[in-house]
């Protein structure tokens, strides 16, 4: 089209009123709207866009910004890491986050040769460069730009033209060394349960708790292994318990215990100084929704005269955590606040466990046992490791040719 062409959509269903009254509700349309054009936005800084609905002006971009500056307008400040990543006839130019502002929420946009596309392979290959620095169910920020030949490219698989298919190489693969290599030369390792838990929460949940106590159990002998593992002979065989992980499932479910309580007495903790939350533009279509459902959380959020959010009151457990963060996660999903809460306990469990290493004396070691074959799930440390491993009387058999 000539530059300055002007393109006006009127009276849409007036042929077709079925397809009105199939659509979902207009704040829905008006978020998938909304992100479509972030998409087209992001690999088009030369040109302006503006979105108005129903007065207010939901998205409005300057002209001439760097794809950085354009990043920021829409997500906010944060630290990302710049991928300028030549192969070849192959590119990638874009930026994708840290780890710890990865979210089960996908902010994740991709183009062809500047063209807006949405494929889930190339969304997975980017992730499992992640490894284990991402928890499974979240999803890592990026915004990537792939340069390929035209000629070795296929845009017509799709109805819609949200996916394309390269004709020659393995794209997944290099997309994955790309992202793979920069994370390396970031020097980012596996990462870790600090969830900057302060000690007054801490000390809070195990007020809460009764201490497992020191009581014998079976008369069976048990022998602690390498400082690490438990063995003892049961009704059906041999038994090894790892003592850290048995030990971390036992606090946790004492501290969930402890937690469900607090929350039913909706111990709630005001806030020095009232949190302003900046979130993406995307997100602005769901804010009421979100305050009325975190009022009912323990949360208090009100918006103030500019429309921006800001917090003054949240449940007593979560007064130290990453609150940007945590909203983003609550707006797509009210009940991943459990989710949270899970990360806080495992990590309380993890650090008061015992470590490998640590002598146990029989007693100690039949109490443990004790109390984690009364636990609701036996079986699993928080993280998921199994805590104990049998050997049945057939498999020793079996092992041994008997």
């Amino acid at each position: 089209m000539p530059e300055g062409t002007h393109v006006t959509v009127e009276r849409l269903f007036q042929n077709m009123p079925g397809r009105l009254t199939g659509l979902p509700a207009v704040a829905k349309e008006v978020r998938v709207i909304v992100d479509v054009v972030i998409h087209f936005a992001l690999f088009h800084t030369d040109v302006h866009f503006d979105v108005v609905h129903d007065g207010k002006r939901l998205v409005h971009t300057a002209l001439h910004q760097t794809p950085l500056e354009r990043l920021m307008d829409f997500f906010g400040t944060f630290p990302v890491l710049h991928i300028d990543y030549q192969d070849d006839h192959f590119g990638l130019e874009g930026y994708i986050g840290l780890p710890e502002q990865a979210r089960p929420v996908q902010y994740q946009y991709c183009a062809v040769n500047s063209r807006p596309i949405s494929d889930p392979e190339i969304r997975s290959s980017v992730k499992k460069a992640y490894g284990t620095l991402l928890d499974h169910k979240d999803q890592p920020f990026f915004a990537l730009n792939i340069s390929y030949p035209h000629e070795y490219l296929d845009v017509n698989i799709d109805p819609q033209k949200k996916k394309v298919t390269f004709m020659r190489d393995n794209i997944l693969e290099r997309i994955h060394a790309a992202v793979t290599d920069k994370l390396e030369k970031a020097h980012l390792h596996q990462k870790h349960l600090s969830q900057g838990i302060d000690p007054h929460t801490q000390e809070l949940l195990r007020s809460e708790v009764i201490p497992w106590m020191l009581e014998n159990v079976q008369k069976t002998d048990i022998i602690q292994v390498e400082k690490c593992y438990l063995a003892w002979q049961g009704e059906d065989g041999l038994y090894l318990v790892d003592q850290h992980a048995a030990h971390e499932r036992i606090l946790y479910e004492q501290f969930s215990k402890a937690a469900q309580h607090i929350r039913e007495k909706r111990a709630v903790v005001k806030l020095q100084k009232p949190v302003t939350v900046s979130l993406p533009i995307v997100e602005l279509s769901r804010l009421d929704s979100l305050i009325n459902t975190v009022s009912t959380l323990g949360f208090s959020l009100k918006k103030s005269k500019t429309g921006e959010p800001y917090i003054t009151h949240v449940p007593i457990l979560f007064k130290d955590r990453d609150l940007k963060g945590l909203f983003i996660e609550l707006l797509h999903n009210p009940f991943e606040i459990d989710s949270v809460t899970h990360q806080t306990l495992t990590y309380m469990s993890c650090r008061s466990a015992l470590k490998a290493g640590e002598s146990l004396t029989k007693k100690e070691a039949r109490s443990l046992i004790k109390k984690l074959l009364t636990c609701q799930n036996p079986y699993t440390c928080p993280h998921g490791r199994p805590t104990m491993v049998s050997l049945s009387s057939q498999k020793l058999a079996h092992m041994f040719k008997r």
